[in-house]
């Protein structure tokens, strides 16, 4: 039997990243080396990272385009777990942008954050009303 390597990460193209908010460089790094990337987190209790893709059969690319990004000793020794993800860290960044454009002028908003771990862009809001008007806006946006 004979088995065919995993491919190695290549470059895609994307919108410019430089203005995606939310998101480091190795996140911009791995958005670009592996299309279906969602979100990475560290898990302490494993001594694993933990990975979010969209396609988890992209696993051999996502560990070859870690270790590409963050260097030999990038990989703890806990290995790299797969967790699916809902959505890409490019689609979360892209809403991300247009989201605080959309939210933050509605009274009574609080900071918002790109939640790696939840895989979710979150505000705060101090009111129910304030809470409707965010969420008519992000749907008004098409943001789901």
């Amino acid at each position: 039997m004979t088995t065919t390597p995993a491919p190695t990460p290549t470059a895609v193209p994307t919108a410019d990243l430089s203005r995606l908010y939310g998101i480091g460089e190795i996140d911009r790094s791995l958005i670009r080396l592996v299309p279906t990337y969602g979100g990475l987190i560290p898990d302490p209790e494993q001594d694993a990272l933990v990975v979010f893709l969209t396609d988890p059969e992209d696993q051999e690319v996502a560990e070859k385009a870690i270790a590409q990004v963050s260097g030999a000793d990038g990989i703890p020794p806990g290995g790299v777990q797969v967790r699916e993800a809902d959505y890409t860290m490019a689609q979360l960044s892209a809403w991300y942008t247009v989201a605080r454009q959309v939210v933050w002028p509605i009274a009574n908003t609080l900071p918002s954050d790109l939640n790696e771990g939840r895989k979710r862009i979150l505000f705060g809001v101090v009111t129910e009303y304030g809470k409707a008007q965010a969420q008519q806006a992000l749907a008004e946006a098409g943001i789901p």
